[in-house]
């Protein structure tokens, strides 16, 4: 398999798992009244496709978005909210000017870092986008307010993901260290 199938196929397994997760914390919230939040992993997520592959990771934030607005019939501005919005954490792309994804990776602190800086790019594109649609400033503490809980949620996620081999880093690093000890042992 060539590293580009292998990228994409890769990239919407995860996409998938972001929107089937999407789906069901949905349906979950809808059975509980009065929910004043909803579960989302689908940033976590889209910041293990930054790391695995960059760029990709756009889809990930963006299907996420559109699946959540689907399942809760949403109205037409709010699909451009969550789906573009969602895209904000592409803002996170800066952190790789200075720090590669195995530095990252290598430190709890600078995977949180990450992971908090991501929250906070797609809830400011989120924002953004609000703005822009509805041209109302009310909105914001209402999308701050309902990622509190994914802001936690998400840190443990990557928290757990930066320790497992492979997740968490760099897919063109895991393959070529995969090849390099597949060959030692074969010797």
């Amino acid at each position: 398999m060539t590293e580009r199938a292998y990228k994409t196929i890769d990239t919407l397994i995860l996409t998938s798992v972001a929107c089937a997760l999407e789906a069901v914390n949905v349906l979950l919230m809808k059975a509980v009244k009065n929910e004043i939040f909803t579960l989302s992993v689908t940033v976590p997520i889209a910041l293990i496709v930054m790391v695995r592959w960059k760029w990709p990771a756009a889809v990930a934030a963006v299907a996420g978005g559109l699946t959540y607005c689907l399942c809760n019939a949403a109205a037409p501005a709010q699909y451009l909210v969550y789906g573009l919005g969602n895209a904000g954490v592409m803002l996170n792309l800066l952190w790789f000017k200075s720090a590669a994804p195995g530095k990252i990776r290598g430190s709890l602190w600078l995977s949180l870092l990450f992971a908090l800086t991501g929250f906070l790019s797609a809830i400011a594109g989120r924002a953004a986008v609000s703005m822009i649609v509805s041209f109302d400033l009310k909105n914001i503490p209402l999308l701050l307010a309902s990622d509190a809980l994914n802001v936690v949620i998400g840190l443990v996620v990557i928290a757990v993901a930066r320790k497992q081999n492979g997740l968490f880093e760099a897919q063109p690093v895991y393959l070529a260290r995969m090849r390099k000890e597949a060959e030692g042992s074969d010797e």
